[in-house]
């Protein structure tokens, strides 16, 4: 939980203009809808959602049968290595904190 929020304070202190390249966006006709209606644009909101995300919502959108969060990041934010990576996951904790990692190495 400590290196969670040291991970997240790191990537809130930097303004876009100082990542290395910028993180893929989705267009708005292709943002990720949770369940509870909330829209999501990036892998930064979807950190950010996942930290507060209840676990009903989130064994909706992750369970044995599909993981919608990877299927969005490889289809729509074209990360497909990182999305591969994602399938792995199935708590939501560990799911926030492999992302959280992701955005820091690849982008800071």
């Amino acid at each position: 939980m400590k290196n969670k929020k040291k991970i997240r304070s790191v990537i809130n202190k930097f303004s876009r203009s100082r990542f290395r390249q910028k993180p893929k966006e989705a267009r708005s006709s292709e943002f990720f809808v949770l369940e509870c209606g909330t829209n999501l644009k990036n892998l930064k909101e979807l950190a950010q959602a996942l930290e507060n995300m209840e676990e009903h919502i989130f064994k909706h959108h992750v369970n044995e049968y599909r993981n919608d969060f990877s299927t969005w990041v490889g289809a729509v934010l074209q990360e497909e290595e990182f999305a591969e990576e994602m399938k792995m996951y199935r708590n939501k904790d560990a799911l926030e904190k492999k992302i959280l990692r992701h955005l820091v190495c690849k982008y800071l």
